[in-house]
Parts: structure tokens; sequence; C-alpha cells
């Protein structure tokens, strides 16, 4: 697979918006991506280069009632093929949580250590996602889907269970993908004569583009996820709330 956003090709617009953005100061980073901290505002954005499906599989986070159905390396191929390039180049961690029933989350320890920001405790909390824009992370509370999923599925008319929760999750990485986009890539531009409308970000069309994406691809995220597992672990769910 091709690289994404290629160094080169990153370095031109960072540096573009780094003379043109008074406020805008370049900061050290790993040699992975180009930082800058913005003094007027009081914060600090990444950009990646360079990124391959080995680099993206390193920025995802799981805990491991996801992972037990859905490889972390196969996710990674698919969003390398199915994510915007642009919202790839500026996500820190895509992160999957499973809540227990306090609402724990070893994924959320995790980020709060290496943060220190007590904040990874409480971002999608009640939500289906979120999109920690300080962080530059989509955060998808897959414990909180399957509980709305389980409220809101027909049987009558909706698919089986395992494909519409599926779906759900599905909708809603791609739904903060595009929040991710508006809200943290100052490089790209926005607006007539871009691939990106100026009202892009609006919850309206954030809604319908992850909706619509997520029916377009069902069948090849469905394809990388162990049905067996999922099958088991939707069993095992059914079973503790009987």
């Amino acid at each position: 697979m091709e690289i994404i956003n290629k160094k080169d090709d990153v370095e031109k617009c960072f540096r573009k918006v780094l003379a043109e953005e008074g406020s805008l100061s370049m900061e050290e980073s790993d040699g992975n991506y180009f930082a800058y901290y913005d003094n007027e505002n009081d914060y600090e954005r990444h950009y990646y280069f360079n990124d391959t499906i080995e680099t993206i599989e390193k920025r995802i986070l799981m805990d491991k009632q996801v992972e037990s159905f859905l490889p972390k390396d196969k996710l990674a191929q698919f969003l390398a093929v199915q994510l915007d390039v642009n919202a790839i180049m500026v996500i820190e961690k895509m992160v999957l949580l499973w809540e227990n029933d306090e609402g724990m989350s070893p994924v959320r320890d995790a980020l709060e250590n290496e943060y220190g920001d007590e904040y990874a405790q409480y971002i999608a909390d009640g939500f289906l996602g979120q999109t920690w824009v300080d962080r530059q992370m989509p955060v998808i509370n897959v414990s909180s889907i399957y509980e709305t999923s389980r409220v809101i599925h027909d049987d009558t008319l909706d698919p089986p269970f395992s494909e519409f929760f599926l779906e759900s999750v599905l909708q809603t990485i791609f739904h903060e993908s595009v929040h991710l986009f508006y809200d943290c890539n100052e490089l790209i531009s926005v607006g007539e004569g871009t691939p990106y409308p100026e009202n892009g970000g609006a919850e309206a069309f954030v809604e319908e583009y992850g909706n619509a994406k997520a029916h377009e691809t069902l069948q090849k995220f469905m394809d990388i996820v162990q049905k067996e597992q999922l099958d088991k672990f939707l069993s095992e769910m059914e079973d503790e709330l009987c």
C-alpha cells in the first residue's frame, strides 16, 4: 500500500500555515509528525506524515472486549483505505472503549496515565462517540453503542442484531472522523473550491455522511470482524442481562 500523507506534502502545508499565522510556534516532535503550538489560543496540533497500516495500528487503542471480535491490524487496514487521508493526518489516537458496569475502562486509565489528564475518564461518557479535540482523538464508546442498539433494534424491521450493531459502530467511526478533520486539521482549506463544504462539520452534515459512508462500506467492515467471536461475545452479553 502507498504511503498516506507523504512527508513533503504535509511539510509544505505545515510551513505555509506556520508562516501565515503569527501566533504559531513550531514544536519538537518524535519524527513522525510536525507540531506547532498556538500561543494565542493555548493548544498544540500534531500532523502525521508517511503513515502506513502499521503506523495507524500503533495509534489504535481498544479495550479487550472490542479487540476480541475486531482485530486491531484488520481495523488499521480498513481505516487506511476508508478514512479521509486528511482526517488520518490528525489522528493522535483512535480509541474504542468498552466500559464495565461501573463505567470503568482500562483504556481510559491508560490515557489518563499517559497524558495526565483526568478528562480521559469522562470523554464520550454517555455518548456513542465524541472527538477529544484537545488530544486529537476520535473516541468511540462501543459499550454505549451496544446498549443503544439493544434498545432501538427491531427484530422485524432491522437486519440481524450483530449487523445492526456493527453498522452503528461504523457510523460512529465515520461520524467522529469528520468532526476530527473539521475541528483539528488547520492545514487543509475548506469551503468553495475544495472537496470540503464550509459547513461540513455541522452535526446534520456529519450525521448524514457517517450513515451513508457506513452503509457503503459495511460489508467490507463485516469482513474484517471475527464473526464467531462476535456472536459469542454478544451471546455472553445477553446472558449477563438475563
